[in-house]
């Protein structure tokens, strides 16, 4: 019995890597013409100031750190991250129902939906 097993299993691997390898010239195909791609929309990415390095700032001749310009810089990059941590997210402002009518129709159905009673 397991050597039928094993010789219908060696079988179907046969056959399928008999299948894949039929195609090898997968470089040379043109792409499809009937449809286009295109994108549905471009993604935007906020600007902040990069985080300082702070090897930057160290003086290896002299073994001092530059602590008041790391602290400018530091600060900068500090504000634009609390600045994106502080955005509301569109998740809570459904949920706490900011979007007012979508949000109705998603938890309660369309409004007068086939329904005589006018609610």
């Amino acid at each position: 019995m397991k050597r039928i097993v094993a010789l219908c299993l060696a079988a179907a691997c046969l056959i399928s890597m008999i299948g894949c390898a039929g195609d090898t010239n997968m470089d040379e195909k043109k792409p499809n013409n009937s449809a286009s791609a295109y994108a549905l929309a471009l993604a935007s990415y906020p600007e902040m100031a990069p985080y300082p390095n702070e090897m930057e700032y160290f003086d290896e001749k002299t073994g001092e750190f530059d602590s008041d310009g790391f602290d400018v810089v530091y600060d900068a990059w500090k504000e634009d991250r609390n600045a994106q941590r502080n955005q509301p997210r569109v998740s809570q402002q459904f949920q706490r129902g900011e979007q007012g009518i979508l949000s109705s129709e998603c938890l309660h159905g369309p409004r007068h939906a086939g329904r005589g009673d006018g609610q």
